[in-house]
């Protein structure tokens, strides 16, 4: 198999329309196959090395974010005057500073800290 190869199997891909991730994502398995193969002296070399992939989200990242109105709105929902409230109200500026995934944070909507819980 050669690079001529791949490059007819990734224009063919995007006739049919697929998406420039799901032909990246396609182009990168096919990678790791040829990656194993060459590890195992099956093949000589890697085709897929050096063929263009599509930009796919260019440089705008995938991962949801809070707002500023979000964030805030977050931080002031506990409630000041009982304990778990005071609890979560300093615990929630520690969970968005270091990103953890909101299920993993006290008053996030769980009912129990994670260290609560552990």
């Amino acid at each position: 198999m050669a690079d001529a190869h791949v490059i007819a199997w990734r224009k063919d891909l995007e006739a049919r329309g697929l998406s420039p991730a799901s032909i990246r994502r396609k182009l990168s398995a096919l990678s790791s196959l040829f990656d194993y193969l060459c590890e195992r002296n099956a093949v000589s070399g890697n085709p897929v090395d050096g063929v263009k992939r599509p930009m796919a989200n260019g440089n705008q990242g995938s991962t949801p974010a809070l707002g500023d109105a979000q964030g805030r709105k977050l931080l002031e929902a506990p409630q000041a005057d009982t304990l778990k409230g005071v609890r979560d109200r300093a615990s929630s500026p520690l969970c968005s500073i270091t990103a953890s995934p909101a299920r993993n944070c006290a008053g996030c909507g769980t009912g129990t800290s994670r260290a609560a819980r552990v």
